[in-house]
């Protein structure tokens, strides 16, 4: 299932283009390409990609993968800021149970692993204001050889077993599955999981061999869309352009799934790690930390819970980012949110710079009088209104000296030291009352961010009304 590690490293920029100014400081990369639309799976649940962990990256079948860890994993959630952060999912893989059904065909808790019980250890999580998940195979047996019973003609079962443990998730794996068609299988487990009449977020682990993203959005929650991830760059982006192909099959509810994440496993860079874990955000891909979480580093945990990544990831709309341009082995995507912005990503796959270039109009939006150019309006008390201009200075790509508006960002590239600025300009405009009148509001134009020489430059103003 898991593929060796090895280490590589990445530069990326990402930025948000719309209203007043922009952002920059994430990290992405992709391919454009839809697939056709299909209707819904209507739980109510996992309107945004669901964000959590999963320990088969960290402890496969090992004996460490026991209740202990389990526990340990939901007290860092609380005490690490991630339940604050926003995941709330802690989901067991392969292993978990016993070998074989008791005498009533019900699957067993591990008594070596959990000798508390899967329910027992659900309260726990529960009492932690967070939700427990669980996996079995869409076959007679799980993924490991070990031979743990899968779900293959006891879905009803089962579902009502994980309900009754007050289970929250289910990762539904692909092995020992006999030749039945897919759609069949996975089907008939949704359909058992309603019957329950518990929410429990329905994942199709069907590495995408039957084209999931045709059928997955009216049968489950999430459908991985190829292979296990592995903890090495190429893996990783393999994971990703995999993915990128199925855009339009994903929304609120139902996701592309390009696996969990390898942040913190040691096998990347933290740049590496950054861009990852950016690029799982503009594909509005599911964040599950494949970790050891209680034993992450400081930097593992500011990747983790950057609250600007998150909230593309997040995003209400949905939209998954798709390809704006593409040459050779540099990509700008293209990511729609709900407040109206643009989400823009440049990404050089490659180890040497690059300069990719875009512009505000390309991304979709109105091209401006001029760079940073637009117009803005006080409105008074008594309803009259009056506009004001907005532009960048002339002289703001060489300002003169003392008077630079420049915060400046670099970006270090795959070696770790080449540097490229990338400023954000802030000025500071003052606009006139009118005598004698009282402002009741103040409307911003629609200042987009620039790309100027290959280097984006991007321009936030400061509004002081009065004298």
């Amino acid at each position: 299932m898991r593929r060796p590690r090895k280490a590589t490293v990445i530069t990326t920029v990402l930025a948000t283009i719309g209203g007043i100014g922009a952002v920059a400081g994430l990290a992405v990369a992709g391919v454009l390409a839809t697939a056709p639309a299909a209707l819904a799976l209507d739980n109510g649940l996992a309107l945004t990609p669901p964000m959590g962990s999963n320990n088969w990256n960290t402890t496969q079948c090992r004996s460490t993968f026991n209740e202990t860890m389990i526990r340990g994993i939901a007290d860092t959630f609380v005490s690490a800021g991630l339940k604050d952060a926003g995941y709330q999912y802690i989901n067991l893989d392969d292993c978990w149970a016993e070998t074989s059904r008791d005498s009533s065909g019900h699957l067993v808790p591990s008594r070596t692993r959990f000798p508390s019980g899967i329910k027992a250890l659900a309260d726990y999580v529960h009492g932690k204001g967070l939700k427990l998940g669980i996996y079995t195979s869409a076959g007679t047996h799980t993924c490991n050889v070990a031979g743990f019973p899968g779900a293959l003609n006891h879905e009803q079962t089962d579902a009502n077993t994980f309900a009754s443990w007050d289970v929250d998730y289910l990762k539904y794996d692909n092995c020992n599955n006999q030749g039945v068609d897919a759609v069949t299988r996975y089907t008939k487990m949704r359909d058992a999981l309603k019957n329950t009449g518990r929410p429990i977020v329905y994942s199709i682990c069907e590495w995408g061999k039957n084209q999931p993203w045709n059928w997955g959005p009216s049968v489950g929650n999430l459908w991985r869309t190829s292979g296990d991830i592995s903890d090495n760059w190429s893996r990783m982006v393999g994971r990703i352009h995999a993915n990128d192909t199925h855009a339009s099959a994903a929304g609120p509810g139902h996701w592309n799934d390009p696996d969990m994440l390898e942040v913190g496993n040691g096998g990347m860079s933290a740049t590496e790690y950054r861009t990852h874990f950016s690029m799982w955000a503009i594909m509005a891909a599911p964040l599950l930390i494949g970790s050891d979480i209680r034993n992450a580093s400081a930097t593992t945990l500011s990747i983790l819970t950057n609250s600007d990544v998150i909230a593309v990831d997040q995003d209400p709309l949905g939209r998954q980012g798709t390809i704006l341009a593409h040459s050779g082995s540099t990509y700008v995507y293209r990511k729609p949110l709900a407040n109206g912005d643009v989400l823009v990503a440049l990404f050089n796959e490659t180890s040497s710079p690059a300069t990719i270039t875009t512009t505000a109009a390309a991304a979709g939006l109105s091209a401006d009088a001029g760079p940073g150019a637009g117009t803005g309006r006080i409105t008074y008390a008594d309803g009259t209104t009056q506009q004001f201009a907005l532009s960048v200075p002339d002289w703001y790509s060489n300002p003169p000296s003392g008077s630079d508006p420049a915060i400046t960002m670099t970006y270090r590239n795959r070696s770790g030291n080449t540097q490229q600025a990338h400023a954000i300009n802030v000025f500071l405009v003052k606009v006139p009352l009118q005598e004698g009148k009282t402002p009741s509001g103040v409307t911003l134009p629609d200042v987009s961010s620039t790309v100027t020489s290959g280097v984006p430059a991007m321009h936030v103003f400061g509004i002081a009304i009065g004298d």
